[in-house]
């Protein structure tokens, strides 16, 4: 089916870099609008304040609003229970950020994930480190009623304790006044909740194995819709993600909660705690295993998971620090952008699990090729990769990734739609820096993003590179 370029049939919305085939465009031209539900008491995610919605989604929201060009409307709701409720009554068409479970299949499907955070579980502050979670499963846990991880740790551990509550304040209000043992949720919610009205009272003691992986619900009679909202995902930027995280994390937590004296305070009390069990025998085994969760949660949030690699969020910080000690030493930097060529016909012909599969295998090859130190390899996009190499000549670079394009097809992962090859491959755009005047990190990018477009454009499975 051929594409057709939106802003060719619109003029109150410009679609400069959205591409809709025509049947798309014609179902949103009819549709009009699109009704969304949201968790109202999720932050710093999303809540429903004065009817309006405010948090990460939202901002996130705007950005897909103007992707698509027709209005996405709220649902007002009082309870994340009640959302549930209106997407199973068809009164909204998506959920703007849940997680794809086997019950809620039922009636919504899912698109690829746009955030993630991982599982913790918050205690009280006289709590000891929780080593294993296996170890308090009987414990009463707490947990937002209709969240995905409910029915997902009933599966994992049949016997443990949940306590569902209608909010995550009133579960926390609970864990406060010791009426449970703790509550679980993720990562970037939790320590938002305990800057903003626990501080003091609650901390994270421990966390799962599990992430909290996050996209967009769509009611499951709409095929149509979540093949728009799949493609909108892919349309936005990395960066107009980043941007939006830094905003809501970052930059707001500096200002009310600083994570380095969080993460102080918590070694602290913890060296308090190991003083009084100091008679005991097992104080070098909870040390132990003390570091070693800590160092765990500090490489959590900046490694991405399915690939082992570092995550977009790290690049984002990586690439300027970088960036800026070449140019104070004067010393080239070279930076490559890396694509799956036509990974989405590959996960439409083996399925996700596959696709997951070889993106792990292709981590695996650019963790490898990324040994040295002040070399690092980055997952950026969802089969988007970047390299940063420091002070190699133009030969040693041509052979550089020569050879990773040649490791990564020589997998030999079978990809039919990927012709002439046969099997998976990729399209990489290179960037060579030797002279910074004029140049930022920015620049550097859409440079390297222009290489990247031409390797495409010329054949797929080679290499285009520049030097500045």
């Amino acid at each position: 089916m051929s594409s057709i370029n939106l802003f060719a049939y619109t003029t109150n919305v410009l679609f400069a870099d959205a591409t809709f085939t025509p049947d798309e465009y014609h179902y949103l031209q009819k549709k009009k609008q699109i009704t969304m539900c949201i968790d109202p008491n999720w932050m710093p995610f999303e809540k429903i304040e004065n009817g309006n919605h405010k948090g990460m989604t939202s901002e996130h929201f705007k950005l897909f609003e103007e992707k698509i060009g027709i209005p996405i409307v709220l649902v007002p709701t009082k309870t994340w229970s009640e959302s549930i409720e209106f997407a199973k009554q068809r009164k909204c068409d998506i959920f703007s950020l849940a997680m794809e479970t086997k019950e809620r299949k039922a009636y919504m499907n899912f698109t690829q994930p746009y955030l993630e955070a991982p599982l913790v579980i918050t205690t009280r502050m006289h709590t000891t480190f929780i080593a294993d979670p296996k170890d308090v499963i009987e414990e009463p846990l707490g947990i937002t009623k209709g969240y995905a991880f409910s029915e997902l740790l009933k599966e994992k551990y049949p016997t443990i304790n949940l306590v569902e509550f209608e909010t995550l304040d009133e579960g926390l209000d609970a864990l406060r006044e010791g009426k449970i043992f703790g509550y679980i949720d993720n990562l970037i919610t939790s320590g938002y909740k305990i800057q903003q009205k626990y501080f003091g009272e609650l901390k994270i003691a421990g966390k799962f194995s599990d992430t909290w992986s996050l996209g967009i619900g769509v009611r499951n009679d709409d095929l149509m819709l979540l093949q728009i909202f799949d493609k909108v995902l892919k349309l936005v930027k990395y960066k107009e993600y980043n941007t939006i995280i830094n905003d809501w994390i970052s930059v707001r937590y500096d200002k009310g909660f600083d994570y380095d004296f969080f993460w102080k305070m918590l070694a602290v009390l913890s060296v308090i705690a190991l003083f009084i069990l100091y008679r005991h025998v097992t104080m070098q085994k909870y040390i132990a295993q003390l570091r070693e969760k800590e160092e765990a949660l500090k490489l959590l949030s900046i490694t991405d998971s399915l690939t082992g690699l570092y995550n977009r969020r790290h690049f984002d910080t990586i690439i300027s620090h970088e960036f800026d000690r070449a140019k104070r030493k004067n010393q080239p930097l070279t930076f490559a952008l890396l694509d799956i060529d036509f990974f989405k016909k590959y996960n439409d012909t083996y399925g996700h699990q596959l696709g997951d599969e070889a993106l792990k295998r292709i981590g695996g090859v650019l963790g490898s090729f990324s040994k040295r130190a002040g070399d690092y390899a980055f997952r950026v996009g969802g089969e988007e990769f970047a390299i940063v190499l420091h002070a190699v000549d133009d030969e040693e670079c041509t052979s550089y990734f020569d050879r990773l394009r040649n490791s990564i097809e020589n997998l030999n992962i079978e990809h039919r739609e990927n012709l002439p090859y046969g099997c998976v491959t990729v399209s990489i755009g290179v960037t060579k820096i030797t002279h910074y005047e004029n140049v930022t990190p920015d620049a550097l990018y859409k440079f390297t993003d222009n290489n990247l477009y031409s390797a495409k454009e010329n054949g797929r499975n080679q290499i285009q590179k520049k030097v500045l």
